[in-house]
């Protein structure tokens, strides 16, 4: 025999029990204190290793073009990290290509720029000048009103 399964999934349309209990509009406000948290996390740590702002630029011009960057980046920084702490910079192509001699220290810069300015590099002399922002670093601190610097150099 057969068992006829009807397969009568009741719908059950009947069921009007909403548990939507909206009578709860008390506003919840047990959540009123954020914790903010203090973005003012002590920055006092003086790591001693903070490296000096690179402010004093000179720019080396007339370099071999043939060279790529890395070897002109890496020769002047075995040149110009004798006279302290440096990063250097290459920009440019072909006879535009020039360097940027970046500096922590004022005297540092001024030794390097005494130093290797015209100075054999890679068979060419190598120019050295203040970057445009350096000049106006001194013109600003050192007062243009006082008199030339004899000391020039």
């Amino acid at each position: 025999g057969g068992g006829g399964g009807s397969g009568d999934s009741g719908g059950g349309s009947g069921s009007a029990l909403k548990s939507n209990s909206m009578s709860e509009n008390r506003k919840s406000r047990s959540s009123s204190h954020y914790h903010q948290q203090e973005t003012s996390v002590s920055h006092h740590r003086q790591v001693h290793s903070s490296p000096p702002r690179y402010e004093y630029s000179l720019r080396g011009t007339n370099m071999d073009f043939r060279l790529s960057d890395l070897d002109v980046k890496s020769a002047l920084y075995r040149e110009f990290s004798k006279h302290g702490c440096v990063t250097i910079k290459v920009l440019g192509t072909g006879k535009d290509r020039h360097a940027f001699i970046n500096f922590g220290h004022e005297d540092e810069a001024r030794r390097a720029k005494r130093s290797m300015h015209n100075q054999n590099f890679y068979g060419r002399q190598l120019h050295l000048e203040w970057s445009k922002s350096t000049l106006s670093k001194f013109e600003s601190s050192h007062g243009s009103s006082g008199g030339r610097n004899t000391s020039s150099g």
